[in-house]
């Protein structure tokens, strides 16, 4: 048995492996809804760093290219659900009919990406599929990021409009898939009957549920039928739900929790990792493959049009001290971001994302200002007095007399946020920018993607956690994050340059370094230091924990202990 650390305030609250945007979260699918439900390649394994498809690990063979990348055949292993019931392609197709009958559903659809560029479907036996696209791609694109979307699901369970009513083959009607969409929706937010309702006890991946609780506690106990590697040894897997990294510490340090992690204000003492070490932890980074930032809600009524002008955000960009944030509130576990890639494969990071084009430096983010027609209030708010749409003044939108304030989101009791966030208050002051800052139980729910209009986009910054590059977005491009309309598009950005070179660099022979060049200097972000995402404390004798992958999922199915532990 081995207890496992959930963050603070992130206890899984969805099961069903279709979620929307406010449930795309690591917690929720790398370590809850994939032990049970795995996607169809698992990205990562345990006891490495690389983010890496582990192909030995997962349903599905690596997939087969064909007539100059336009056709792509998936072949199944020969996996069973727990039930005994043969994992088909028709667990695929309907996956596939929900999806195409529910894209808004689906937190990572991309308008034109998967599903859209599927022509065709062939079924050529219950291990087989084929799939025609609607033009050339590169197969490390539309296996990273398209093919990684799939997660066989239990049709022989699930296709159903109602808890007592017949499976059938609704999911072959749009009008079926929808309802059957709805139900599964529905049961999935009943969370007290997670470890008690048939639908979820079917399950192909390594564990299965034996209980669950509202607190978020989640017992998992092996899938006996589990047809993967390895093979869980473990004879329990419990998640624990915290309410603050004080409350976790103390679960470690007092002996409750085999896995935990170092709050960043304990790692300031020195002497805090060999305290641990001499109680029998071992101790190690869990760096991210992926990137980090602040949203700028490029939607919002009042300050959307300001956040519009380049200018703007490369001030407010030089306005940042990564160093200072790395140096002083992550205590050295943290790297700096320039763009969308960080800790990612080298052929991954352009050569424009391996230095800082704008470097802290307050003095020119005032002068870019000062030339773009504000007067700047050191203390106070600084003003548009030029307005206008000429290279001298304020840019469209932004009124005479319109100031540099803005509300900044924050989570509630994380105290790394606070310390940066605070610096960057403080540093903006100087030069007339106020921010005031709001702390909420959930940045990434409450920063969402909107219209002007609606009241939800009254948000302006936020300091949502960051992004990270896995299952089903393990290649940087084409995750949606900066793509027009993408689910995944919290801060409304929309350029449609942005949008070619994603497309161009998705084609056969495309290159991603395009794309990250052209987002390192235009800012749809403002990039803030890529923190470690916790300094775990594993106990030494529980081996395959230690070094964490960079992808951020677990891997308790290749946990064990000393042997005599």
């Amino acid at each position: 048995m081995a207890t496992f650390a959930e963050s603070p305030g992130f206890p899984p609250v969805w099961i069903l492996p279709f979620y929307p945007g406010s449930d795309f979260t690591i917690q929720y699918q790398g370590w809850f809804e994939n032990l049970l439900y795995p996607p169809i390649f698992q990205f990562g394994a345990a006891g490495t760093t690389s983010p890496a498809i582990n192909f030995s690990q997962s349903i599905a063979d690596p997939p087969i290219y064909t007539r100059h990348d336009t056709q792509v055949t998936l072949v199944l292993k020969h996996w069973v659900w727990s039930d005994g019931k043969p994992v088909t392609t028709r667990d695929i197709t309907f996956w596939l009919n929900l999806l195409k009958a529910n894209k808004a559903e689906w937190a990572d659809y991309t308008p034109g990406g998967f599903p859209d560029n599927i022509t065709a479907v062939k079924v050529d036996g219950p291990y087989r599929i084929t799939f025609s696209l609607n033009k050339s791609y590169s197969p490390a694109y539309y296996t990273g990021n398209e093919l990684s979307q799939i997660t066989p699901i239990p049709q022989h369970v699930w296709d159903r409009t109602s808890a007592h009513g017949p499976v059938g083959n609704y999911d072959l009607s749009t009008s079926g898939a929808k309802k059957v969409m709805a139900f599964l929706q529905a049961q999935s937010r009943h969370r007290q009957t997670y470890a008690t309702n048939p639908l979820w006890s079917v399950v192909d991946g390594p564990w299965r549920l034996s209980s669950y609780d509202l607190s978020g506690k989640v017992v998992f106990v092996p899938n006996k039928r589990f047809s993967g590697t390895p093979k869980p040894r473990l004879s329990k897997f419990i998640e624990l739900p915290f309410a603050s990294d004080t409350a976790e510490f103390n679960a470690v340090r007092t002996g409750l929790l085999d896995v935990g992690y170092i709050p960043t204000t304990d790692l300031a003492s020195s002497s805090i990792v060999r305290s641990l070490e001499s109680q029998g932890f071992a101790v190690g980074q869990w760096k991210v493959y992926g990137f980090n930032s602040l949203f700028l809600n490029f939607n919002n009524p009042t300050v959307g049009p300001i956040f519009d002008q380049l200018y703007i955000r490369q001030a407010l960009e030089h306005l940042i001290n990564q160093p200072l944030y790395i140096r002083v509130a992550d205590h050295g576990y943290g790297q700096p971001t320039y763009g969308p890639v960080v800790n990612g494969p080298s052929a991954y990071i352009a050569p424009a994302e391996r230095s800082n084009p704008y470097p802290y430096d307050p003095a020119a983010a005032r002068k870019l200002l000062e030339s773009h027609g504000w007067a700047i209030r050191p203390g106070g708010t600084s003003v548009c007095v030029r307005p206008g749409t000429a290279g001298t003044e304020c840019g469209a939108g932004i009124h005479k007399g319109e100031g540099l304030s803005f509300q900044l989101l924050t989570y509630s009791g994380q105290t790394q946020q606070a310390v940066t966030m605070e610096e960057l208050k403080s540093v903006a002051s100087q030069v007339g920018v106020d921010i005031s800052i709001k702390t909420v139980a959930n940045v990434f729910a409450t920063a969402g993607q909107c219209t002007p209009k609606q009241p939800v986009c009254a948000w302006q910054i936020a300091d949502w956690g960051g992004g990270v590059y896995t299952a089903p977005n393990g290649y940087p491009l084409g995750s949606g994050y900066f793509f027009c309309k993408g689910n995944n598009n919290h801060e409304n950005y929309c350029n449609p340059t942005e949008d070619r070179l994603s497309l161009e660099g998705r084609a056969a022979g495309g290159s991603i370094v395009p794309w990250e060049t052209f987002l390192v200097k235009q800012l749809p972000m403002l990039w803030i230091p890529n923190s470690d995402f916790e300094v775990v404390a594993a106990k030494s004798t529980l081996h395959g924990v230690l070094p964490a992958n960079n992808t951020l999922s677990v891997f308790p199915q290749a946990w064990y202990y000393t042997k005599g532990h």
